[in-house]
């Protein structure tokens, strides 16, 4: 009885006994040079890079192609990406019970942007969350923080810069409560400027401009310090 010569429907090589394997996506019976059985996904190359590409596509879709922690445009890139089946049956395979046997093709990868250099991943969005949430909620300090990690430094030091003129703004509210004290008492204090240690007279006609600079040296006064000083003794 004459021996059948097995041909791959991929590469074309044919011989006696070649051995062949069956791709799940096209179907073609392609020689194990072929084929790839990695992760169990058993394709022919051919639909292997088409299954990659698309899903590569897909992901990147996702994002809009927009970075979703910076926001840059067209900087998202795929660093890997590989193919896998979820929930694979071996005995269904053998017996071919089930519409697909082999289990659902899936993937798992890893996208990453070129321009703030973070991997798009689940510990960077929960830290992009806390940053929002602390943002939106006035802790500036511990957004900025968190957007310092990511590598946002001019986002972190605009918060910051609010941080510090919001503590500045609560100051002179307090300086200007203390100043009223006086006024009401019509009480006279003496603040003595830490530079020069020049006399300051803090009266009824003092406004917290005139307290901005050493009216002797020019120096800038620590409004922080005013403040501690005027509670101390109010």
């Amino acid at each position: 009885m004459p021996a059948f010569k097995l041909t791959c429907k991929r590469c074309g090589v044919s011989r006696i006994a070649l051995r062949l394997e069956r791709c799940t996506h096209c179907g073609k019976y392609v020689c194990v040079n072929c084929f790839t059985n990695k992760n169990e996904v058993n394709l022919c190359l051919d639909c292997h890079g088409l299954l990659t590409s698309d899903f590569q596509s897909k992901v990147l879709s996702s994002y809009g192609d927009r970075c979703p922690i910076c926001g840059a445009e067209g900087k998202l890139e795929i660093k890997w990406l590989n193919l896998y089946r979820k929930n694979p049956n071996p005995q269904a395979v053998l017996i071919r019970s089930k519409p697909n046997p082999y289990g659902e093709l899936d993937y798992d990868t890893e996208v990453s942007c070129k321009a703030c250099g973070n991997v798009i991943d689940r510990m960077t969005m929960q830290s992009l969350n806390s940053a929002w949430k602390a943002e939106k909620s006035g802790r500036h300090e511990d957004a900025a923080r968190e957007y310092e990690r990511l590598g946002l430094l001019d986002k972190a030091k605009a918060l910051r810069e609010i941080g510090k003129t919001t503590i500045v703004k609560h100051q002179y509210v307090d300086v200007n409560h203390l100043l009223e004290q006086i006024r009401q008492g019509n009480l006279v204090v003496p603040y003595r400027c830490p530079n020069c240690q020049a006399g300051i007279t803090i009266n009824k006609d003092t406004s917290v401009n005139r307290l901005a600079n050493c009216p002797y040296c020019g120096s800038a006064l620590v409004v922080s310090d005013i403040e501690k000083f005027l509670s101390s003794i109010l």
